[in-house]
């Protein structure tokens, strides 16, 4: 006889009705979020303002994070001093006398060193002193080198230790690449946002060209919040 036909718990019907309920809610939730696309060139900055707004009004960074990032800010240190190095013979300039050993200690270094130990960072430490090294620093807008690496420089004292825990200012500042897509959720003056950031590197644009065309009719500009209030909170709250 006919009549109403009713889902089993547990049957696929009640399985697929329970996943279209599920993306239903999801794609609500979507709309009122308002996306914040972050794009722009390698070592822009995008990253260090999407590390910021997840600190500011997102769930922030466990010890975990933190402990991740202690290789990359190893790798930043060694690294930076090696380009320095590199310049420095470039430019035909001299190492003092007391520096040469230093810089035979750096030419050692394996590209796959993970941690910096007290010779290295004595080694980085006196180097960062050297005149010719001070020297090419200054012309560092003629080649490629992270403008944080004098930061780092500073911290060897702190870096050099077994102990090492990364701060939050470590955390911004490292130069980590971006690569794929990253995004997280936070809320202010209970409007809620998707921040999504896209790796800024030559083979890593066409994401952001995806997440642009796929997402363009959820970009808006939200009448209702102060732009100019809203970027003096951030810069209010990170001073």
């Amino acid at each position: 006889f006919m009549g109403t036909c009713t889902s089993v718990p547990g049957s696929p019907t009640a399985k697929s009705a329970a996943i279209d309920a599920q993306l239903n809610r999801d794609f609500e939730v979507d709309k009122i979020a308002r996306k914040l696309l972050l794009l722009g060139a390698g070592e822009s900055g995008k990253s260090t303002i999407f590390k910021q707004l997840v600190t500011l009004h997102g769930e922030g960074f466990n010890k975990d994070a933190y402990l991740a990032i202690r290789p990359v800010v190893y790798s930043n240190l060694l690294s930076s001093m090696s380009m320095l190095i590199e310049q420095v013979r470039a430019h035909r300039l001299q190492f003092a006398q007391e520096s040469r050993e230093a810089v035979e200690v750096l030419d050692r270094v394996d590209a796959g060193v993970t941690e910096v130990n007290s010779d290295l960072g004595n080694a980085v430490a006196l180097l960062w002193k050297d005149p010719a090294i001070l020297q090419v620093w200054e012309l560092r807008s003629k080649f490629q080198i992270p403008d944080t690496a004098a930061y780092f420089f500073e911290r060897i004292p702190e870096i050099q230790k077994d102990d090492y825990i990364p701060s939050y200012e470590d955390l911004l500042r490292v130069r980590v690449r971006s690569t794929g897509i990253n995004e997280t959720e936070f809320k202010i003056d209970r409007h809620r946002f998707t921040l999504i950031d896209v790796g800024g590197q030559r083979n890593e644009r066409k994401n952001g060209s995806i997440v642009f065309k796929t997402s363009q009719q959820s970009f808006s500009l939200l009448p209702s919040v102060n732009t100019t209030k809203f970027a003096s909170r951030i810069t209010a709250q990170t001073a």
